[in-house]
């Protein structure tokens, strides 16, 4: 089981780092969301202006932001096209009041209901990657 695990951590790891390395939206989206966290964890000081902040976005996420909507990238994984509906249903700006608006409850549902498939849709195709490391059960059970 330990073997199994290391070698499932092993895979994911290196799986992931490919992820980004092939799939532009997935890159690109990972790092506008850890400039945002940076900018959005900075500290506000009284003496602050709307020009620091713009300086502050500027050198965090804001040109990540301008390269995705310049370039349009794709999502060339499952992992890039659930971070990009992670991202949208995640969204205050669009679905802060969606229980008051039956159109922005229906967009979210629809959009919710396009990332549990590709979600489940990637758990199967991940186990079935797997399967190919565990042994039968008859190779774990001693012969009589």
């Amino acid at each position: 089981m330990i073997g199994w695990r290391f070698r499932s951590l092993i895979k994911d790891f290196s799986m992931r780092s490919r992820l980004a390395n092939t799939d532009p939206l997935l890159s690109l989206l990972q790092r506008y969301q850890v400039e945002r966290q940076a900018f959005d964890n900075a500290t506000a000081t009284e003496e602050m202006t709307d020009q620091d902040w713009d300086r502050l976005a500027q050198a965090t996420w804001s040109r990540t932001q301008d390269q995705i909507i310049e370039s349009e990238p794709p999502a060339t994984t499952a992992a890039g096209a659930l971070r990009a509906l992670d991202h949208v249903l995640q969204s205050d700006d669009l679905f802060f009041e969606r229980s008051e608006s039956p159109d922005l409850q229906m967009l979210w549902l629809l959009v919710k209901a396009a990332r549990d498939y590709i979600s489940s849709a990637e758990i199967r195709e991940r186990t079935s990657d797997r399967s190919d490391w565990l042994s039968p059960a008859s190779a774990l059970t001693p012969p009589s």
